[in-house]
């Protein structure tokens, strides 16, 4: 994609955004049968219009109630309306809603809602805490498994099932229904189905789809659309997809998490670490480099870190001990007691 095709995509999901914050004002405004069948319409139009609706509602609803004056540009033309606020109701002091504001609340990520036909269906926000697990059974027979600090927002809708990814890790078991596509989005990647089983893991700017069962459709940030079939995987970023087919041992490693494992295969200390480290209240860091890219292979319960930092000490003779950013990886003869004692946890 050339940057003319990304600054024209950017600037047409700028107008989509404004236009979904005017709807979402005016219909809490000033709602109507006429403004419903307009908002309908453009919802069921494109399928982006509905992802930007949900969003520029999630904040709304999110954000401290406002009002607005009858010559604001998106005031609705029946004079000076109050929206409905518990802080009006109060008697609190209610803030006027700017433009920049709104246009703020319809393009944040942070609390979006579903993608789907949200009128009919509310959407259902869950998540897990630190160290948790969960599964979440849906109404239309699939299954979600939530991995620890993750956060999703779930959709029904009559045409369409749509889940958001915020952040985290969650592995997908869809009922299949060809009237009713499947849908997982997260950033820079749309996840398409109809029945399948796959995972979807989003760490730092990167997205990981790893497909267990059936196909799915995996539409990048350029708008490419990439087909994976079982024991495929993709990495996402804002800037490249990279495809693995047939990588079954790949993809069992990715999804070990739902029986309580952390399996790895020549991947480097560093990230080992940061695997444990979502299930630890201490975190753990190597203190040098070159021990960053230690290679490790490897199959540990999520909370057997103490067991893991025992193998290390046995075959490379690496222990811990407390340093100015935690508890530390070092070589046994670099562990020293000037930066504190060596801990075997």
């Amino acid at each position: 994609m050339s940057q003319q095709d990304r600054t024209e995509r950017a600037e047409q999901q700028a107008r989509i955004d404004a236009k979904a914050a005017a709807f979402v004002v005016r219909r809490d405004s000033a709602p109507s049968a006429a403004l419903e069948a307009e908002l309908c319409a453009w919802i069921e139009a494109d399928p982006a219009h509905a992802v930007a609706f949900a969003r520029a509602d999630a904040n709304w609803q999110a954000m401290p109630r406002v009002r607005l004056d009858a010559d604001h540009p998106l005031a609705p033309d029946a004079g000076h309306l109050p929206v409905r606020s518990v802080a009006a109701r109060a008697g609190a002091a209610v803030p006027f809603l700017t433009r920049r504001r709104a246009l703020a609340a319809a393009a944040s990520v942070a609390a979006i809602a579903a993608l789907g036909w949200y009128r009919y269906t509310p959407a259902e926000r869950r998540s897990t805490g630190f160290g948790e697990r969960a599964i979440k059974s849906l109404a239309d027979g699939s299954t979600i498994a939530l991995n620890t600090e993750t956060s999703l927002t779930i959709a029904l809708g009559r045409t369409q099932r749509a889940i958001v990814l915020e952040k985290g890790e969650a592995f997908f078991e869809v009922a299949r229904d060809p009237d009713r596509p499947f849908t997982v989005e997260a950033p820079d990647v749309r996840v398409r189905v109809l029945g399948t089983k796959f995972n979807v893991s989003r760490s730092g700017d990167t997205t990981r789809v790893a497909v267990t069962e059936g196909s799915v459709a995996v539409t990048g940030p350029d708008g490419t659309v990439h087909q994976l079939t079982r024991n495929s995987l993709a990495e996402i970023t804002a800037s490249s997809v990279a495809i693995r087919h047939n990588d079954a041992f790949a993809v069992e490693r990715s999804i070990a998490w739902r029986e309580g494992f952390i399996q790895f295969d020549g991947e480097r200390l560093a990230d080992v670490l940061a695997q444990f480290n979502r299930y630890r209240a201490k975190p753990l860091h190597v203190a040098s480099g070159d021990l960053a890219d230690l290679s490790i292979t490897g199959r540990f319960g999520v909370n057997e870190s103490r067991e893991f930092l025992q193998a290390l000490e046995s075959s490379f003779g690496l222990v811990t001990r407390t340093g100015p950013s935690g508890i530390e990886v070092v070589r046994k003869g670099d562990a020293g007691r000037e930066n504190g004692s060596v801990l075997r946890e």
